[in-house]
């Protein structure tokens, strides 16, 4: 019984381990990116591209995660191609970081919604979540490097808000934030119609 208990144990330290290693890789690997995009050390590589495949994709490749921690995600596109002039992969990296960041902070038989429209000049895309929101006094600091709105959160690493507005911007996009404690936040980024950069 006691070989047994303390085989557990090990196992459970290697699980932590693990799980250590994994966010200290992904936090030099966030670094590196956040350094190459504030110092415009990243080539980004525009060309037309159809933002509503693009979160119809992302969207569905999501389904298993969220399904997983019993959080409903849906999309609700604009029903016809959505192009603006865009690197699809950074533009895809920055709506993952605000994915993840609405599972991290979406409990069980929550909702993530993704929503993109037309505006005049281009498309709204938003992520809304019924998560634990952030405080009025946190929103003007989120987009800061390291900044966690909720510090107990060990799984953050405090750079991925920081990556999404250096890539938004680079794309001569705008991007916006409401939320409300205890109800949840939305993101909004607002793309111009195919402009060429």
């Amino acid at each position: 019984e006691m070989l047994s208990s303390e085989k557990e144990e090990d196992r459970q330290s290697l699980g932590m381990m693990k799980t250590r290693l994994e966010y200290v890789e992904h936090l030099v690997e966030d670094l590196f990116l956040v350094f190459k995009l504030e110092n415009r050390e990243i080539l980004f590589e525009f060309d037309d591209t159809d933002l509503n495949a693009l979160l119809t994709e992302l969207a569905e490749q999501y389904q298993g995660v969220a399904q997983g921690k019993r959080v409903t995600l849906s999309y609700e596109g604009c029903g016809g191609p959505a192009m603006i002039w865009a690197d699809a992969e950074h533009v895809w990296r920055a709506f993952q970081n605000l994915i993840d960041n609405a599972l991290l902070y979406t409990k069980e038989n929550g909702t993530i919604r993704i929503f993109l429209e037309a505006c005049a000049d281009g498309w709204l895309a938003r992520v809304s979540d019924t998560g634990m929101g952030i405080a009025q006094e946190s929103l003007s600091k989120i987009f800061e490097r390291y900044y966690r709105s909720d510090a107990r959160n060990t799984q953050s690493s405090g750079l991925g808000l920081s990556i999404v507005k250096e890539i938004i911007h680079a794309h001569h996009a705008e991007i916006s934030v409401t939320s409300k404690e205890g109800e949840g936040t939305t993101f909004t980024i607002h793309f111009l119609n195919t402009v060429q950069m």
